[in-house]
């Protein structure tokens, strides 16, 4: 049973991610958890979730690295698991967002790009996300997903 039913709402506040780089050259969602698709948020498996939106923002462990232009994708899935495999029969494409390249520095900010969600997750479901190009520790993307649990 949710915490609250009338209205309901979050229980639990819940910030979770992973880096979002890899190569990802079609949008079917048909990839392997953990290797080229990246689990940033997992329902609650009793009652589901609440998302309220996710967060890329450029990550470099060099000053003056450009991070990579890039796009982002953005799933709703009934798989989580590492290893697992998400195929367009259980992997399905939200959003995806483009992303400009950016030099890290130690005197100015980075622009992060924020997508709202704002829609309920069932038991177990998961937000996964990709990116269109390969990043490293220089030139990559962190995603964070914002939400609570019920």
């Amino acid at each position: 049973m949710a915490g609250n039913a009338n209205p309901i709402f979050s229980r639990i506040g819940i910030v979770s991610g992973s880096t979002a780089g890899t190569v990802a050259t079609f949008s079917s969602g048909s990839y392997t958890v953990g290797t080229n698709i990246f689990n940033v948020f997992t329902a609650d498996a009793t009652n589901g979730s609440f998302v309220q939106r996710i967060r890329f923002i450029p990550i470099s462990t060099t000053a003056a690295t450009a991070t990579t232009a890039t796009l982002h994708r953005i799933y709703v899935s009934s798989v989580s698991a590492t290893g697992a495999t998400a195929t367009a029969a259980n992997t399905w494409l939200f959003q995806e967002v483009a992303a400009a390249a950016q030099t890290p520095a130690t005197t100015t900010a980075v622009a992060y790009i924020e997508v709202p969600l704002n829609f309920a997750l069932p038991p177990g479901y998961s937000i996964l996300v990709n990116s269109s190009t390969t990043s490293t520790a220089n030139t990559g993307w962190a995603a964070s997903v914002f939400g609570g649990a019920y």
